[in-house]
């Protein structure tokens, strides 16, 4: 991870109520993508009121959103818990260990090469009984910010070079305290543009694999495409087509899964080969990327 050299405080960014409304109100406007409604609410969230006991079964560990299919009602939790709430798994059994961390996955099909790029977060409330720190993660770069009870928003300002053209990801948890609670969350990036062909299907990651499988039958070996994908709500027959090679369709059931798409290790001189791969669904192009894989690896 790309660690940022100093700790945020929340209150320096907008200490006041009035600076938060203020800057949530320009948000609206110019946002990358907007997530909730800005009304001091959090009704439009999954498990609200009263099912946060839920959220280690719904959401725990590494829950993805995927911006553009994705909604808040389903797919967002109205509270994010610490290390130290017992029903998010923290608490003193549990060693007060950070275990959550949602990510926010947005395709852009054209990303911006400088200026500031910010992530906004609008609560309801905070916990009032633990000093709490809340990370956040663009691409890698990591921010940390100390929240308390008083904090109504977190501005988490970034260089827009951070961002990429293709899947980009901003990943957040909370590594000491206890829970926060959204009103809404917005990317504001100036030039940025948002793909407009999110499905169901969530390709967050296409590699080869760093290792080789051997035949000890015939002494063949094969080396594995790596498909780390999230497929929401329903199963789907996905394609996935390397140039060179037959097309593998394969039956996608709900959940996180990676998939492997086995092809004959280089062998002879060639060391290296790059790879032209689609992924689509009854014809429509999810996924359209090239890799480079590597003899021996």
């Amino acid at each position: 991870m790309k660690q940022l050299n100093k700790t945020r405080s929340a209150g320096i960014l907008c200490a006041a109520f009035l600076c938060a409304t203020t800057t949530l109100a320009a948000h609206n406007q110019t946002a990358l993508f907007h997530i909730g409604t800005a009304d001091n609410n959090s009704a439009e969230f999954a498990l609200y009121p009263d099912q946060k006991t839920s959220f280690l079964a719904t959401f725990g560990g590494e829950h993805a959103y995927y911006v553009g299919y994705s909604t808040p009602a389903k797919h967002w939790p109205f509270a994010l818990p610490g290390p130290m709430d017992s029903w998010g798994g923290g608490g003193y059994w549990a060693g007060f260990h950070p275990r959550h961390f949602p990510s926010f996955y947005f395709d852009l099909t054209k990303a911006p090469k400088k200026g500031e790029s910010t992530f906004h977060i609008a609560l309801t409330q905070v916990n009032n009984q633990h000093a709490t720190t809340l990370r956040i993660e663009v691409n890698g770069h990591r921010q940390e910010y100390n929240i308390d009870a008083s904090t109504k928003a977190i501005d988490a300002r970034f260089p827009s070079a951070w961002l990429h053209q293709g899947m980009n990801t901003i990943r957040m948890g909370i590594v000491k305290g206890g829970w926060i609670q959204f009103d809404n969350l917005s990317l504001i990036s100036p030039d940025a543009v948002l793909a407009s062909n999110a499905t169901s299907t969530l390709i967050k990651e296409v590699k080869a694999a760093p290792f080789e499988y051997e035949n000890t039958s015939s002494s063949n070996r094969r080396q594995p495409i790596l498909f780390d994908l999230v497929q929401f709500d329903h199963p789907a027959d996905l394609t996935f087509k390397i140039d060179g090679y037959p097309a593998v369709t394969k039956h996608i059931e709900p959940g996180k899964t990676i998939q492997e798409i086995d092809l004959p290790a280089l062998t002879g001189k060639k060391q290296k080969e790059k790879l032209n791969i689609v992924v689509s669904e009854q014809g429509n192009t999810l996924y359209k990327g090239t890799i480079e894989r590597s003899k021996g690896t």
